[in-house]
């Protein structure tokens, strides 16, 4: 079975930020930051009550929403410019499947990857999402290219390989 595919901006994102919350433990991360937040936050008011100054409760938490507002912003914004200078990402992709793995090939590379090892798949409304090897990823608009084919390529890699 064969599907071509061309991944927008859109569903490189949500590629990326599967990837990203399958390798990166994003439950850890956030824990230690509101615990960070938590900590300076106590800190800045018994300051504040010392001194009886709110100033410094009231920069920080301005410093603290700020901050968190970066973050998400400058995420999609590193992501997107990753995807305007890849023309890997941008260009036609094609899985094949096989009795004994799957194929993906664009015009810049081909890589097969036995059943066994595929690293993730996400099944997702919008989007089907497979990561064939730590550093590729790709997200398919089930809507855009809703097909017969595709559906069934979604259920040969959900099943490790075996025929359907």
């Amino acid at each position: 079975m064969e599907i071509n595919f061309i991944m927008s901006a859109q569903d490189y994102l949500t590629a990326l930020r599967a990837r990203n919350k399958k390798i990166n433990n994003p439950t850890k991360r956030n824990v230690i930051f509101i615990l960070l937040s938590v900590c300076l936050i106590a800190a800045l008011i018994v300051i504040s009550v010392l001194t009886k100054d709110s100033f410094y409760a009231g920069t920080f938490g301005m410093f603290l929403i700020i901050t968190v507002i970066f973050r998400y912003i400058n995420e999609k914004k590193s992501i997107m410019k990753a995807y305007d200078e890849s023309p890997v990402v941008q260009s036609m992709h094609t899985i094949r499947t096989y009795r004994d793995g799957l194929e993906i090939i664009n015009s810049y590379e081909k890589l097969f990857v036995p059943w066994e090892g595929i690293y993730m798949s996400e099944n997702t409304d919008s989007h089907f999402i497979i990561m064939p090897s730590y550093g590729h990823v790709y997200a398919i608009d089930k809507h855009k290219y809703a097909s017969q084919t595709l559906d069934n390529i979604i259920a040969q890699i959900n099943s490790g390989g075996a025929d359907v």
